[in-house]
């Protein structure tokens, strides 16, 4: 409905229909995950607007699943994982024989993987907490199942689906995190420190200086990481 409205708001102001014509008005994503989102930026562009986002292609490689096999081929770590669907591979949900067949090919692949540990059904294209199933023993069909159904239900599509393991299963599910930002072939001074509830919702978000990123880990590590 976005398209049509943005029609007719360009039909009632010719100053905002010439600006669109001559791509000057920016879409401004005011959600992480849709800032995120390859898709996102395409659909943007086809509407004459101007995306102030990352491109389509670097996205495509750097969404959940796309990062971690740049992790893994770096010799970087990352928790052990298992992708259940790739990126633009779909089933129509609304159809019931169609949704039970990947809902069992899912969990076949879960199985496969013959772990109790406990881990996380994902979609890449989720955030804020949504789209993210805990896993507490991907053993028993019946968790595998309710998990997967719950990330279908939350993302209404069924591509970009992976399983990953906890990487800390003690607590009461409050993790932290510090992100690194790139630009190009450069990584920015500093980073994020960033707590997310047991939820996996982003709660906190702080910007820290080089000098006090060894509060929250050690400065090899941090260095490290920035060389990853």
């Amino acid at each position: 409905h976005f398209a049509e409205r943005l029609d007719w708001l360009c039909s009632q102001d010719h100053r905002l229909a010439a600006d669109r014509a001559n791509r000057k008005v920016v879409f401004m994503p005011g959600w992480s995950a849709f800032a995120e989102s390859a898709e996102a930026a395409v659909a943007v562009e086809k509407l004459g607007l101007v995306w102030p986002g990352t491109e389509p292609k670097a996205s495509q490689g750097l969404e959940k699943i796309g990062f971690k096999r740049i992790c893994k081929d770096v010799g970087a770590p990352t928790p052990a994982f298992e992708v259940l669907s790739e990126e633009d591979t779909f089933v129509d949900l609304t159809d019931p024989a169609a949704k039970e067949k990947c809902v069992s090919g899912f969990m076949e692949a879960v199985a496969a993987l013959k772990t109790s540990n406990p881990g996380l059904i994902k979609s890449i294209h989720g955030g804020g907490g949504k789209g993210t199933a805990h896993l507490d023993d991907p053993s028993c069909p019946d968790q595998v199942r309710a998990a997967v159904e719950k990330v279908l239900v939350e993302m209404n599509r069924s591509d970009g689906i992976y399983f990953e393991q906890k990487v800390n299963t003690k607590g009461d599910g409050r993790f932290y995190q510090l992100e690194l930002e790139v630009d190009g072939t450069e990584v920015a001074q500093g980073g994020r420190f960033v707590w997310f509830n047991s939820r996996l919702q982003k709660v906190v978000e702080i910007g820290l200086s080089d000098d006090l990123v060894k509060l929250f880990m050690p400065p090899d590590l941090y260095q490290k990481s920035r060389q990853w």
